[in-house]
This record gives C-alpha cells, sequence and structure tokens, in this order.
C-alpha cells in the first residue's frame, strides 16, 4: 500500500490502530487548530477558551483512540514534563505570561493543554519518528523555541531573559521529544506505523524545503534591509512544497501533474507580478511597521517573525495541492468544476493586478482612487481571485478523497479577508488617502458586487 492510495481506502484497509494518512494530517491539522486556539485565546485575555478547546479536542482524541490507555499515559507525562518545566522557566524569570494561570508563579494552564496536545500527536501525526530519534531531538531542538517564538510574536508569552530562555527551550525540546517519542514507541511494541509513515515524511519534507527557503529569503532580505521580499517568495513557498510532495511521495496520482502545473502558473505569476511591482520601492510600510516594534535586533528576530511563520502558514495553505497529488480516486466533474474555480480566479486576480498597474502608469492617476474595471465592483479584485484559488484547489483535493484539507482554503480565506490582507492594507488608508473613504462607502470590500449609489 502506497501514500498514493485514496485516504478513504487507506482508512478502511489499515486496522484500527494503524493510522492512515488521513488520521495523520487530521490529527496534525488539529494540533494546529488548538495551538492557535490556545495562543490566541492568552493574547485576547481569553486563556480559558483555548484550553477548553484543548481539552475537547484531546478528549475526544483519547475517546476515539485505539488504545486509549496508551494515549491517556502519554498526555499524563507530558502534563508532568511541562508542570515542571515551564514552571521551571516561568520561576527563573525567563519567560512572563500574561494570562492563564492556576497558581501564580507557576506554568499557565493553556501551556500544559499545549503539552497535552502535542501528546496526542506522538502515535499519529508524528509516529514517524518512532524509529528516528535523533531526528525526533533535533526535530525539538529547533521547532520547540520556534513555537514559544511565534506564541510571543502573537503576545502570548515575553522573553523576559531572551538568550537563556531560547537556549533552555532547546535543551528541553531536544530531550523531551525524544523520550516521549520512545515513550509512544513503547506502548505499541516499537511499531514504526508503515502505512502512514510515507504521507508524513512527504509533509515533513515539505515542511522542510519551505523552511530552507524561507532562510534563503531571509539571507537576502539581511542584505537589503527589506523584508518584504517574503512577499515574492510567498507563492514559491507554496510551490516548493507541491513539487516536493509529488518528487517524495512513492506513488503519484493522477491529478499530481495537473495540480503541480496549475500551482507553477499561480505562483510564478504572482512571485513575478509582485517582484516586478515592488521593484527599486523602499521596504513596504507593513513590515517598516513590524520592524519598529520589534527592535533591537529586528534583523534576527525576523527569522521566526516573519520567515518562519510565512513556511508554516504556506505549509498549511499547501495541504490542498498534497491531498489532490496523493489521491488516486479516479477524476470527476468536482475536479472539473476545481480546475474551472481556480482558472477562473488566476484570470481574475491577473486581471484585477494588470488594471491597477496600468492605472499607476497613467500621470492623471496620482492622488487618485483606482476604481474602474474589476476594481468597480470589488476594493480587492486580487484578493477575491487568490480566494478562488485556493477553494478551487480545495475542490481538487476534495474529488481525490482530502476533505481533511479544508484547513487549507479557511486559512487562506482568513489571511486574506482579516490578517494581511483587506484588514491591514485598509487600517490606516483612509487617512493616508482622503478620496479612498467615498470609495469605501460605494465598493464592496472582497466579494465582487454592483457598487452602491452616492448618498443610498
Amino acid at each position: 500500500m502506497t501514500a498514493a492510495h485514496s485516504i478513504d481506502g487507506m482508512m478502511a484497509a489499515t486496522a484500527a490502530n494503524a493510522p492512515t494518512p488521513a488520521r495523520a494530517v487530521v490529527n496534525f491539522v488539529v494540533f494546529q487548530a488548538g495551538w492557535f486556539a490556545c495562543v490566541l485565546g492568552a493574547a485576547h485575555n481569553l486563556a480559558w477558551a483555548g484550553t477548553l478547546a484543548a481539552g475537547v479536542i484531546v478528549a475526544a482524541h483519547v475517546l476515539f483512540a485505539a488504545r486509549p490507555r496508551a494515549e491517556l499515559k502519554l498526555v499524563a507525562v507530558a502534563l508532568l514534563i511541562g508542570v515542571v518545566w515551564d514552571s521551571a522557566l516561568v520561576l527563573l524569570g525567563w519567560l512572563d505570561y500574561p494570562a492563564g494561570f492556576f497558581v501564580s508563579g507557576l506554568a499557565p494552564h493553556w501551556i500544559l493543554a499545549l503539552w497535552a496536545l502535542f501528546a496526542i500527536t506522538l502515535n499519529y501525526s508524528l509516529a514517524w519518528l518512532k524509529t528516528r530519534l535523533v531526528v525526533a531531538a533535533l526535530l525539538g531542538a529547533v521547532a520547540g523555541p520556534m513555537a514559544y517564538r511565534g506564541a510571543a510574536a502573537l503576545g502570548a508569552v515575553q522573553f523576559v531573559d531572551a538568550l537563556p530562555a531560547a537556549l533552555a527551550l532547546s535543551l528541553g525540546w531536544a530531550l523531551f521529544t525524544p523520550l516521549l517519542v520512545w515513550l509512544a514507541r513503547r506502548g505499541d511494541g516499537g511499531g514504526h506505523m508503515p502505512e502512514f509513515s510515507a504521507a508524513a515524511y512527504a509533509l515533513a519534507c515539505g515542511l522542510a524545503a519551505m523552511s530552507l527557503l524561507g532562510v534563503a529569503v531571509w539571507v537576502v532580505s539581511y542584505v537589503k534591509t527589506d523584508v518584504s521580499i517574503v512577499d515574492s517568495a510567498w507563492s514559491l513557498l507554496i510551490l516548493s512544497g507541491g513539487a516536493v510532495y509529488a518528487a517524495v511521495l512513492p506513488a503519484a496520482g493522477p491529478r499530481a501533474a495537473p495540480v503541480l502545473a496549475l500551482a507553477a502558473l499561480w505562483a510564478l505569476r504572482l512571485c513575478a507580478h509582485i517582484t516586478w511591482r515592488n521593484w527599486g520601492e523602499p521596504e513596504d510600510h507593513r513590515y517598516q511597521a513590524i520592524r519598529a516594534r520589534n527592535q533591537p535586533h529586528f534583523e534576527w528576530k525576523s527569522v521566526y517573525l516573519v520567515f518562519f511563520l510565512q513556511a508554516v502558514l504556506a505549509w498549511i495553505v499547501s495541504l490542498s495541492l498534497f491531498a489532490g497529488i496523493a489521491g488516486d480516486r479516479a477524476p470527476g466533474w468536482l475536479d472539473a468544476a476545481g480546475v474551472a474555480v481556480v482558472l477562473f480566479g488566476f484570470v481574475f486576480e491577473s486581471v484585477g493586478d494588470w488594471q491597477l498597474a496600468q492605472f499607476k502608469k497613467c500621470p492623471t492617476s496620482a492622488g487618485q482612487v483606482m476604481d474602474r474595471g474589476l476594481w468597480r465592483y470589488t476594493r480587492h479584485p486580487n484578493y477575491f481571485g487568490e480566494f478562488c484559488v485556493w477553494w478551487g484547489f480545495y475542490l481538487i483535493a476534495l474529488s481525490a478523497g482530502g476533505w481533511w484539507a479544508l484547513l487549507s482554503p479557511l486559512l487562506m480565506s482568513v489571511l486574506l479577508m482579516k490578517v494581511s490582507g483587506v484588514t491591514l492594507l485598509e487600517k490606516d488608508i483612509g487617512e493616508r488617502r482622503p478620496a479612498y473613504r467615498d470609495y469605501v462607502a460605494r465598493t464592496n470590500a472582497f466579494f465582487p458586487g454592483l457598487p452602491k449609489e452616492r448618498g443610498a
């Protein structure tokens, strides 16, 4: 059985105690959702909400696990380590948490919830580490501190004494990760879980490739003192993941070539457009603001605040590509619909970008607002087109059996509408360009629609 077999078929053919690719991917996606719930909850004075969400996830996992007692033991050991280790970092004054304490001065409950979430990955999405304890140690040494840094970037934790905290986290996770993996291996007799290791390995290789590309782009940004170059690399990060999936998986499904072709078409155009648009321009004002908030040494902090974070987000978005490449169900009408939606979105955003570029070339456009062509019906045709592209890729993934890749278009939608897209771009644009206020009043923000009548 190969990782390219259909997800549903592998689930039916595999014994209940041997995770399939679908279970592995769903397990990881649920873990990531729990991580964001805990971290964002703590950052916004809703720590209990995140902990509750994590508790529901862990309880459901244990309830439906093939070996509930083994899973409970792993969760208990992870919680014990978390209580001792994270409390020590707090008591030493190296880390500070704004919210979520059972007892003041000890580890907050949402951090312990993250330890429990980590434990439920050991027999599923991280089971490929069971025969790779050295790799587990290296992964822990890097990914552990990065996770805390990511939480710090979102406002959930503060590095009071950054260097000792980072070294301690790296050392601690380098020890605890292989320890917990070893305990998980003992619980199942040292099983390697071959049924899903190929898929998990491909996903891990994809993340590694994106991270390495992110580091390479960071080096360029360090030389140029301009992190906005990451915008040019964003689409290439996702494309690199798709290429690695196709190369690493033992066999690729019938959609591999068209999925990669569509992804390459989208990625190369977007990269070329953003590079051409930003050529010779100063660092984007959004990144200038991030740079100002994270001094001193932002050039080093940007490794995780900007580039590693982008790599992780790109990896999650690439799940639709993975599902489409790995699945071997016969193509059907849903594939045709997906391809049509991808191409529609590609054309929509390409035309929108071209129209805006032509508008900016016109000398009489200085100080004016672009409200013609597609921009008459939506203030962000490029973002709407991007939205369509990734929901189209999800339709292809769905046809391949990859229903679990839903996080891919959902994350892209949130990024476009609520995080780095519309919301961030328009945060202060009315102050910088007063004429834009009237444009906002009569034109839909995202989804196209007929412009509103003035004064209506």
